[in-house]
């Protein structure tokens, strides 16, 4: 199952679907990450460093099977994300590349998350959009996010009806409440806030199953958003080789 997450800028998109990624996994699901931007904040934050030859990179063409460019990072959890040494002025990767590449992953995984960058302009942004059965959509946690809203409302509605609404609580003083009153919005999954997030993954790869009673919430909203999209699943199940 292919499954976008997309949101404004610093809504957590990276954050949850690294979590999402290792709730999903808890459950025996393999999952494939991948990151359209030429400076991955993923391997960054996963501390891997892709060669060029198990790296988005290595999609152009699609001459080869995606499970041989893939970049392992637990027996469940892989990555396909910009080599160390990218170059951000690159050529794009083509459209029918992109989408050749997430046809072979929703065939080799039981999920492929894609962290779409806010303004969608990649190819394997606007093919995830299109091609999925669910959307994970998140509010964000700003006033900008508002601006965003309405700058990619008729993207929005083309996704109005197979988007699950998220709220990654970034901010501890934000008034959330408000912004789903802004644009009406049906949240399905709140992930509360984690006081010391940031210092967390100074030495932690993922937030999920963090200690303490915010931690196990924290964990807790995860696994309903895991097992919300386990529902939806096929019921063929992908162990990579």
């Amino acid at each position: 199952m292919i499954v976008p997450i997309w949101g404004p800028p610093q809504s957590g998109k990276t954050t949850l679907m690294i979590d999402l990624a290792h709730a999903l996994s808890a459950c025996g699901k393999s999952v494939l990450l991948i990151s359209p931007e030429p400076f991955s904040e993923l391997s960054a934050r996963l501390a891997v460093q892709i060669r060029p030859e198990r790296s988005i990179e290595a999609v152009r063409g699609m001459r080869t099977n995606i499970l041989s460019i893939v970049q392992g990072f637990t027996e469940l959890i892989f990555i396909l994300a910009a080599p160390y040494n990218a170059d951000a002025f690159g050529d794009n990767i083509s459209s029918a590349d992109a989408k050749e590449a997430l046809r072979q992953s929703e065939e080799a995984f039981d999920f492929t998350l894609v962290d779409c960058p806010s303004d969608c302009k990649d190819a394997f942004s606007a093919w995830s959009l299109n091609l999925s059965e669910k959307v994970i959509l998140l509010s964000g946690s700003s006033v900008a996010s508002i601006a965003w809203r309405s700058a990619y409302r008729r993207v929005l509605d083309t996704i109005a009806e197979k988007k699950t609404e998220v709220v990654v609580e970034t901010l501890p003083l934000f008034s959330y409440p408000a912004l789903l009153r802004q644009f009406r919005i049906e949240l399905e999954i709140s992930i509360p806030h984690l006081p010391n997030a940031q210092e967390s993954l100074m030495t932690k790869r993922t937030l999920y199953r963090s200690g303490g009673k915010q931690g196990a919430k924290y964990t807790e909203a995860l696994d309903r958003l895991a097992e919300l999209l386990i529902r939806r699943e096929p019921d063929e199940q992908h162990i990579p080789t």
